[in-house]
């Protein structure tokens, strides 16, 4: 009997070729497609360095004014932290049409699980 490591196996079908009894079937995943059609406007995910936007975070906004202005959409700037509705202005003038902000006392430090749980 084949026992077929799932981890490593990369369903490429080397074995269900190589097989001489045709005994392995390969049943690939079929993704789920989404129709994006309806999706618009450009976001950029802020990040901080130290308490203050990181220069990184402007650069992509400049990038997503082009890029929205190409797609006819807006910008929108999303800036999740602690102590941070003070720095919304400087997003809109540094490009951001829309910042959407999430301020948590949880979220003043990077900390992978505190973001995704919000």
């Amino acid at each position: 009997m084949a026992v077929i490591d799932l981890d490593k196996c990369t369903l490429c079908g080397a074995c269900k070729e190589a097989c001489p009894f045709g005994a392995i079937v390969i049943y690939k995943p079929q993704g789920v497609k989404t129709d994006v059609s309806g999706y618009k406007n450009v976001w950029v995910f802020i990040e901080r360095e130290e308490q203050k936007i990181a220069s990184v975070s402007f650069e992509l906004l400049g990038k997503a004014r082009v890029l929205a202005g190409d797609l006819k959409s807006k910008v929108v700037a999303v800036f999740l932290g602690s102590d941070i509705k003070k720095d919304t202005q400087e997003l809109i003038y540094k490009g951001a049409d829309e910042v959407i902000l999430v301020e948590k006392k949880e979220l003043g430090h990077f900390i992978a699980e505190n973001y995704a749980n919000t």
